[in-house]
């Protein structure tokens, strides 16, 4: 599986800066000030991991194709996402590992199959 890490944050100019592993593609993501503040944890602030995700993979130019619930092990369900971007993980998407509710709840908001 590829991961993607942010690893750069610019909150003046609501700047997250992303990575994709094993690769040198980066990505300069602008987001709005709720998650801006969501990310550096201001009291207050709001922004759901469930929108955020969304938001981000379709940043990136990607969409969450679907989910993929599977291996019951010691008493959990693991689940995956599949994330794909059109000439760049048409063969080879990315697979990210999450529980199964996070997964159920990504997939209805980006309205894709689970499997």
């Amino acid at each position: 599986m590829r991961s993607v890490r942010a690893y750069k944050v610019n909150p003046a100019e609501h700047i997250l800066t992303v990575s994709i592993a094993d690769t040198d593609e980066v990505f300069l993501l602008h987001i709005g000030e709720t998650e801006m503040n969501a990310l550096m944890g201001e009291p207050g602030s709001y922004a759901t991991g469930y929108h955020l995700n969304v938001a981000l993979i379709e940043a990136l130019g990607a969409a969450l194709d679907r989910i993929v619930l599977h291996d019951f092990k010691e008493g959990l369900i693991h689940a995956t996402l599949v994330i794909v971007r059109e000439g760049v993980f048409d063969e080879d998407p990315i697979e990210v590992g999450v529980g199964p509710g996070y997964a159920l709840t990504l997939a209805t908001l980006a309205r894709v199959p689970a499997y």
